[in-house]
């Protein structure tokens, strides 16, 4: 509509997202307020350089909307499962993120996009279907797998499982709540663990979630996660929780057990770092899980499978990349050769 309306304020760059991106600069230089719009993976990642140092660093006022966040257009491949994208930008300077999580909201926060003096990443789903839905339907299938009745509450890992949280605490009928806290005043209390590529960075950043006592204390806690990689976060938030006084805790991943290092942009390159490693003999997944369930302290863990996974989402298995899962490097075109963590560095 806005192309039809507005031709002379249309300008297709073609499948140049750093052009685009350059050219949108050059605009904002001249006082305007433009917006660069593709699918989020190909608006962000693949022009990251030129976002970083055409439009955040001079603090240029461009609205960089991506569309199809998420697994959105996953039967597309790995190139299009934007996954990353919020952990890359919020590195850089200036830049502010926005996550509407229905069309309401992309309609009120993109009048606010507009009116902010700097740049604004605004991560869309595909039209018509709102990330938070997706999500959501993860919890409801993830409740049907792991039907526990029987739990008091039912708490997020803020903030990315907090829809998955609430579908599953739907589908039983078992009162969710906010039993954890991020301490965002804090230096690294916002940030995600599982990126940072040291372990003391990634052990302060988990000293900033904190348990509410007075909703957890006594109670048979479910805690909803989104992944479990090295088992950091894990860990650190059921200690917490003990401390304040839960009485039975059980986990729930909505992501199938990561086994195996990821190659498709993720931080977690060796396999010897990963909560499900446990030496190179081979073990039943069982015997995984029950492993990582004594190493972060839970009473009960749960993980979702690829099979359920995809009929949540809506899409068939093996147009979703379980590589990190399955070890099966195919769909990327690779034979990897694992290393070690030291050896990734360079360091041996």
């Amino acid at each position: 509509k806005f192309r039809t309306r507005f031709p002379e304020r249309f300008y297709n760059c073609g499948i140049a997202e750093a052009c685009m991106t350059g050219v949108a600069s050059g605009i904002a230089y001249l006082g305007l307020s433009p917006i660069t719009y593709t699918i989020a993976t190909f608006n962000t990642v693949r022009c990251l350089e030129q976002i970083k140092l055409d439009i955040c660093y001079p603090n240029l006022p461009v609205v960089i909307v991506g569309t199809g966040a998420g697994l959105s257009y996953a039967s597309l491949g790995a190139t299009h499962h934007s996954l990353e994208d919020i952990a890359f930008l919020r590195a850089i300077p200036n830049l502010k993120i926005l996550c509407p999580s229905d069309p309401e909201e992309v309609r009120k926060l993109l009048k606010d996009a507009l009116k902010m003096k700097g740049p604004v990443y605004l991560r869309l789903g595909k039209k018509d279907e709102p990330i938070i839905r997706s999500r959501k339907r993860i919890g409801k299938y993830l409740a049907r797998k792991f039907p526990i009745k029987d739990a008091d509450l039912v708490i997020p890992v803020p903030d990315s499982a907090r829809p998955a949280a609430l579908g599953f605490a739907q589908e039983l009928g078992v009162p969710f709540d906010e039993g954890l806290l991020k301490d965002r005043c804090s230096k690294k209390g916002p940030l995600r663990s599982f990126i940072e590529p040291h372990q003391t960075d990634r052990i302060e950043i988990n000293r900033w979630i904190i348990p509410i006592r007075e909703i957890i204390e006594n109670k048979h806690v479910i805690v909803v996660d989104d992944s479990l990689v090295r088992g950091t976060s894990s860990k650190a938030i059921i200690k917490a929780l003990r401390k304040a006084g839960a009485s039975k805790i059980t986990m729930l991943i909505t992501y199938p057990p990561i086994k195996f290092p990821c190659y498709a942009g993720i931080d977690f390159p060796s396999q010897d770092e990963l909560a499900t490693y446990i030496d190179d003999k081979k073990y039943s997944e069982e015997e995984i899980i029950e492993n990582v369930r004594r190493d972060i302290g839970a009473d009960f863990l749960g993980y979702n499978d690829p099979e359920n996974l995809a009929n949540a989402i809506g899409i068939q298995k093996d147009s979703l990349c379980f590589t990190c899962t399955t070890g099966d490097y195919t769909s990327l075109g690779i034979t990897p050769v694992f290393k070690t963590r030291e050896e990734m560095k360079g360091e041996v």
